[in-house]
């Protein structure tokens, strides 16, 4: 029998291991930087999610592009879920096995069980009806979650206003189409902020069954009073942002409705994602993100004056009180939703609303109907 009687620590074996971490510490850093990135394939999607522009002092844009890229699990709903999270909704929210069936509803679900698409480097291009030529991008790399958000220096000058529109470039052989639009909001001006649920669409937040039902089993109700104050100030000229909690996942149930019955505008919704800690966040209090979102936008347009509308009922007089007290020179006015059921004690609006004038802060009733 042979033995080998080559140290272990041999120079040989030495330089083997040394090559073998070096190879494996070049790995890491190759895959942070980029890790295997790829476009879109023919069995993925993309939404362009709605941001707004800053022109810049030489007249061009800072184009802010907010892409969404996944693939759909076509998989039965009702399996994929699981029996036990059925059986929560049956029997937490009184919903039965008949609704969880529902085309709507298996609508609605969907987006949250996608299959998000990490390390996706789209090309795309970004026109205007003054460019003859599109500009051609390549936004950042997707994260976990499948978003990824790409501040383009657009250096073309574009009519205040205006819209630029985003598409996808795909290989030839793709037919299908991914497009999006920007606003081109102007240095100065009025701009709204407004809350989603429960101010423009009928959600009673306040209670969680109904909640539920509203987000994913029923059609979508708007608060026509509240559409036609929208659209009047719309009409004045006011540019639009909408900050909601609600996940990203509903944006592509909510696309249509808020087209069909808002002024157009940015939208910002909230992350959500089993697999990492936007779940634990997502359960704790709003206060914090719509301050935090809202504060963005303001700090975005610091030239513009702002209209902030809301709801009573969860936390909106007291992230607008806290926003007011922020930017008191910005803030034009504060319009409350009235909503039943919410604490509407004069107490409450007289803390929420501290240093804050009467003339700026009104409550108000907006028939949903």
């Amino acid at each position: 029998m042979s033995v080998d009687a080559t140290p272990f620590f041999s120079a040989s074996r030495r330089q083997a291991l040394l090559l073998a971490i070096g190879a494996g510490i070049f790995a890491v850093l190759l895959a942070g930087f980029w890790p295997f990135s790829s476009g879109l394939r023919e069995d993925e999607e993309l939404i362009f999610l709605p941001t707004s522009a800053v022109k810049n002092s030489d007249g061009g844009w800072a184009v802010p592009v907010h892409t969404w890229v996944f693939e759909r699990e076509e998989d039965d709903i009702l399996r994929r879920l699981g029996r036990a999270l059925i059986g929560e909704l049956l029997e937490q929210f009184g919903v039965s096995e008949q609704e969880t069936r529902s085309q709507l509803f298996q609508d609605r679900i969907k987006y949250f069980l996608v299959d998000n698409k990490r390390a996706k480097r789209i090309k795309i291009s970004i026109s205007s009806l003054n460019r003859s030529i599109p500009l051609a991008v390549q936004l950042d790399k997707s994260s976990a979650n499948g978003h990824a958000k790409t501040l383009v220096n657009y250096e073309h000058k574009e009519v205040d206003g205006s819209w630029l529109t985003l598409a996808a470039k795909l290989p030839k052989s793709d037919q299908r189409n991914f497009l999006g639009q920007i606003k081109l909001v102007p240095p100065t001006g009025h701009s709204v902020i407004c809350d989603i649920d429960d101010t423009i669409k009928v959600s009673n937040v306040l209670d969680k069954r109904e909640l539920i039902r509203n987000s994913l089993f029923r059609p979508y109700q708007p608060v026509l009073a509240m559409s036609r104050h929208l659209r009047q100030l719309e009409r004045g000229g006011a540019y639009f942002h909408y900050v909601s909690a609600s996940p990203w996942q509903l944006y592509p149930s909510l696309r249509q409705f808020l087209k069909n019955y808002v002024p157009s505008g940015a939208i910002a919704l909230r992350n959500f994602r089993l697999k990492d800690s936007s779940f634990v966040a997502f359960f704790r209090s709003s206060q914090t993100y719509k301050i935090d979102r809202i504060s963005s936008i303001i700090k975005r347009y610091p030239k513009h004056h702002f209209t902030l509308i809301g709801d009573s009922g969860e936390h909106d007089p007291e992230v607008y009180g806290a926003i007011y007290r922020a930017f008191p020179s910005q803030i034009k006015t504060i319009t409350i939703r009235a909503v039943a059921g919410s604490d509407m004690r004069k107490q409450r609006f007289k803390l929420a609303f501290k240093k804050v004038p009467e003339k700026i802060w009104s409550v108000r009733s907006f028939a949903a109907q």
